[in-house]
């Protein structure tokens, strides 16, 4: 039944038979589909990224795709598998948020896109509208004991209207957009399920509205986003192209696989071939080609005439500098920059052929010269793949 999206975008589905018809008749009766972002962060992350490729498939099949930012609802904050409340914003920094990943929603899901924000009608509500007319389809024991909050203890009125309103977002998209299926994380099951339950109290039970949510991205078995605490940003300001590319390369081989398995249709994609992906998937493919060559510089064999172009890279890749002293040994400059635990972890590792300086091979005993700092910068790395600038 959901041959038309690929089956490893799907985690569950509210029905499967209406989704079915849904992606037969989506391009003939201009349907629609939703993703939508809370705005609690100024950037979107990786994580978001199964959602987004979800909806472009669709899109694909036909469905118009709506970003929804979710401008009201960042304010109350989704207690999903939240041991505690969040901490509230402002509503400058929740607007400012807005706007940038509007931005960012917006390319990711292609100039077709139609984006909204949800505080464009929870403003003209009253509470006693929204009680009256909303309300009154909620019952407080079954919001209660939904998956995602009945571990929570002294959960607040405020988090528990959250699912309700994140159902109304669903519900009048539905009726203004003819959105018919809502895309989200697996975590976003019980809120999920809560709109189609609310279109069909309002509009009647003929009414298809369809629920479908994607897996979560996970390294380490732990989900990969903000509430995590291990989000890795969209936003080339916060992550650059190599430092976005070098995450998937540095991944564990099991996580990769997992990964890989998400994002394609073969889990057998080299770390390159999933780095690739992604990033092209998020930045286009000028980024893809920045990252290679920042590693081909950084990672491959080298001679003093292209130090330069290594140490360069190193700047390039904004990685921040650590101060050391010409004359030091090299191995204590990579404990010091963070590449090793210990002086003597630092000293075998020079003494195994490990360590290198500007792309060459430390020699037991090594110091740090004048001409190592071109630009007054070198690069030391450890490995294949952990490296720092220095800086005299």
């Amino acid at each position: 039944m959901l041959h038309r999206l690929p089956p490893r975008l799907v985690h569950a589905c509210t029905d499967v038979v209406a989704f079915a018809r849904l992606q037969a008749a989506a391009r003939s009766d201009k349907l629609a589909c939703y993703l939508g972002v809370d705005p609690t962060a100024a950037s979107l992350h990786v994580g978001h990224l199964i959602g987004v490729a979800a909806v472009r498939h669709l899109a694909g099949i036909g469905f118009t795709p709506v970003g929804l930012i979710g401008g009201a609802t960042a304010l109350i904050g989704d207690p999903s598998f939240r041991d505690k409340e969040r901490e509230p914003l402002s509503p400058d920094i929740v607007a400012r948020n807005a706007t940038a990943l509007e931005a960012q929603l917006k390319r990711l899901l292609g100039d077709e896109c139609v984006m909204v924000n949800n505080a464009a009608w929870f403003s003209r509500m009253s509470a006693v509208e929204l009680l009256k007319d909303v309300g009154t389809h909620f019952r407080v024991n079954a919001m209660q004991s939904r998956e995602a909050v009945k571990h929570r203890d002294g959960l607040s009125f405020t988090e528990l209207s959250y699912s309700m309103l994140q159902a109304y977002d669903f519900y009048v998209l539905h009726r203004e957009h003819r959105v018919r299926v809502q895309v989200g994380g697996s975590d976003q099951w019980g809120n999920i399920v809560s709109g189609v339950e609310l279109i069909h109290k309002l509009r009647g039970r003929g009414e298809d509205a369809v629920g479908l949510t994607v897996p979560l991205v996970t390294v380490g078995k732990r989900k990969l986003g903000k509430s995590a605490g291990n989000a890795v940003w969209l936003d080339a300001s916060l992550t650059s192209d190599f430092a976005l590319y070098q995450y998937f390369m540095r991944l564990d081989d099991d996580d990769a696989r997992g990964i890989a398995g998400l994002f394609g249709d073969d889990e057998a994609w080299t770390k390159a071939e999933l780095a690739a992906h992604v990033l092209a998937m998020a930045r286009g493919d000028d980024a893809v080609a920045r990252a290679r060559k920042l590693t081909g510089l950084l990672y491959g064999e080298h001679t003093a005439d292209t130090r330069a172009a290594v140490v360069a890279a190193a700047g390039e890749a904004d990685e921040p500098p650590t101060r050391v002293e010409v004359g030091q040994l090299v191995a204590a400059a990579a404990c010091k920059a963070g590449l090793c635990a210990s002086n003597n972890e630092a000293r075998r590792l020079e003494a195994s052929g490990g360590l290198y300086l500007n792309g060459a091979r430390v020699a037991k005993g090594c110091t740090l010269s004048e001409d190592d700092f071109e630009g007054g910068v070198a690069l030391v790395r450890a490995g294949k793949s952990r490296w720092k600038v220095l800086k005299r």
